[in-house]
């Protein structure tokens, strides 16, 4: 009976290791599991990210040619403008503008 009992004990702390052991597969089966799927995830994100960043950028870079051609098309504009002045009229603004540079109060003109 002490033999039997004692195999019985034996069996079962058998049964207990293979439990645990099963257990432990399981368990890094799982974990193996989770991170593969945690590493796909942040792949997926890391990959929207960027795209998102491209699109933004490709927006930026639009937006400052329209504001660069608006740029252009203005400074064009007001350049046709001046060139439209009589030039009698651009001498006396220039003078104008000279009279308030340079010193003193006894400008010719």
């Amino acid at each position: 009976m002490k033999k039997d009992l004692h195999q019985r004990v034996i069996d079962t702390e058998r049964d207990i290791s293979k439990s645990v052991a099963s257990e432990k597969e399981k368990a890094a089966a799982w974990l193996e599991s989770v991170q593969q799927s945690c590493t796909d995830r942040v792949e997926e994100e890391r990959q929207r990210s960027e795209q998102l960043f491209h699109q933004a950028l490709e927006q930026f870079i639009f937006m400052k040619k329209q504001e660069v051609e608006d740029n252009t098309k203005r400074t064009e504009n007001e350049t046709a403008a001046l060139d439209r002045l009589p030039e009698k009229m651009i001498r006396v603004v220039v003078l104008k503008h000279v009279q308030k540079i340079l010193p003193g109060d006894g400008h010719d003109r």
